[in-house]
């Protein structure tokens, strides 16, 4: 097991040096087709709950979930992110010899959610409440039991054996990579986007491993999905030229960097430092996708989020709801289920349990209320501020217009104390019943893993 010291310090390297290349060296796959990543309208004040259909409920079907749609509506959800809902080469996914994202059939649904009728039924029921649906979408690989490994073999990388050439982020032999030189793949590939589209009036893709796949496909299928509707595109990847075709990108050097502040690894400011040099390395209407590190691949023990997180799990939340993107809740965050073992216990299903949904139901209704902390573009000027000679403060301002927030968090263990400023004027205490005459210069406590955000 790699030293957890050691680890994070990479992390710190691993930031700097994404930071460092994407700035000189462009993307020799780079399209010649710019595309303008305005995110939606619809998109601008909503965060993104990831749903697992087959955990979600007991019964694990599209039928059972629809009767949550009202509660999540009410919770402030806006988007709904499905993960992997096609047949795939194993319905188990804590076989290690097998890789959950095999799919053997890119317009499938697994039987065991439901019918075609069934999900169109719950798609319907979303858009009634005024709520969008993406899919999780797998780009690169197939299983090896695909039909297109049978009926176009020239669809995949064949390697100098005569051997399918595995998925650069395959766990195993059974994911052949596709060949996006062929021409004919792409085509097959978009069709079978639209199809989600057109038939069940999808609202979005959440592209995983999207910088193994080639930009040209991607600007060439979101400029296809853009004739259908106005399409919502998220790429699991950091480079900048996936900007061409996605709207959002994942923020995963954030993730990381937030795990290790909890863990007491590094300073805090650092993550204010990866937010900055975000604003110089991005289109100027970027939008990243931010979410806690719930899945810790080196840590078995992290079944649950204060294992991975502690204390510091609602700090690090109001720091992605309030920092520039747009926030994402992982399945099973709602029941403090670490992703991990939400997705790879079988028996480690939601059920209905949801010990800190009311918070972040708290944290929807301040993204969609302040314009400052709205999603890319839409949202407010991002600038740290001094309130503190303690190094574990945290603090940040959000401005739009006349809407203003700003973000005070202790990342430390310790009791800390910040400065009322002039900054903070004019503004109320969003959290708790503290007075709202504090002078300016008086210094205010705050626990260990404290957190206050202030809002006009």
């Amino acid at each position: 097991m790699m030293n957890n010291t050691h680890r994070y310090i990479g992390i710190i390297f691993m930031v700097l040096f994404m930071i460092s290349c994407h700035q000189k060296t462009p993307d020799p796959s780079a399209s010649d087709e710019v595309h303008d990543s305005s995110l939606p309208d619809w998109s601008k004040d909503k965060s993104i709950l990831e749903i697992n259909i087959g955990k979600y409920t007991p019964e694990g079907t599209f039928a059972s979930f629809q009767k949550e749609i009202p509660r999540l509506k009410e919770s402030g959800a806006g988007i709904l992110k499905f993960t992997l809902i096609h047949e795939s080469d194993t319905g188990d996914t804590d076989n290690p010899e097998k890789h959950p994202y095999s799919i053997n059939d890119f317009k499938s649904l697994n039987s065991h959610y439901g019918s075609p009728e069934d999900f169109k039924n719950l798609v319907e029921t979303i858009h009634d409440h005024g709520m969008y649906l993406i899919l999780e979408w797998q780009a690169a690989h197939t299983s090896k039991n695909h039909e297109w490994t049978r009926t176009h073999p020239e669809y995949y990388i064949i390697e100098a054996e005569g051997n399918h050439s595995p998925s650069a982020n395959a766990y195993s032999m059974e994911v052949p990579a596709i060949n996006y030189t062929e021409v004919k793949v792409q085509d097959a590939m978009t069709e079978a986007m639209l199809y989600w589209v057109t038939n069940f009036g999808i609202d979005g893709f959440d592209c995983i491993d999207a910088e193994l796949v080639s930009i040209n496909f991607w600007t060439k299928v979101r400029k296809a999905l853009n004739q259908s509707k106005q399409i919502l595109m998220v790429a699991e990847g950091a480079h900048p030229t996936l900007y061409d075709a996605f709207d959002i990108t994942y923020s995963k050097d954030i993730s990381e960097l937030q795990l290790a502040v909890s863990n007491g690894k590094i300073a805090s400011d650092l993550l204010d430092s990866v937010v900055v040099e975000e604003q110089e390395l991005y289109p100027n209407d970027y939008c990243r996708m931010r979410y806690l590190f719930i899945q810790d691949h080196h840590n078995e023990d992290s079944g649950s989020m204060d294992a991975l997180l502690g204390p510091g799990h609602e700090a690090m939340a109001v720091f992605l709801y309030t920092a520039p993107g747009i926030p994402l809740i992982y399945a099973g965050q709602e029941a403090l289920i670490g992703r991990r073992s939400f997705l790879l216990d079988q028996d480690n299903r939601q059920g209905g349990e949801y010990e800190i949904a009311g918070f972040y139901s708290v944290l929807n209704y301040l993204k969609k209320e302040n314009q400052s902390l709205w999603n890319g573009i839409h949202g407010g000027e991002y600038r740290k501020l001094e309130v503190s000679t303690f190094p574990e403060v945290l603090c940040f301002s959000r401005m739009k217009d006349d809407n203003i927030v700003i973000t005070i968090l202790n990342l430390s263990d310790r009791k800390v104390y910040y400065n009322y400023t002039d900054a903070m004027e004019g503004t109320k205490r969003f959290f708790g019943n503290e007075d709202n005459n504090t002078e300016i210069g008086s210094a205010i406590e705050m626990e260990a893993w404290g957190y206050q955000v202030f809002i006009k």
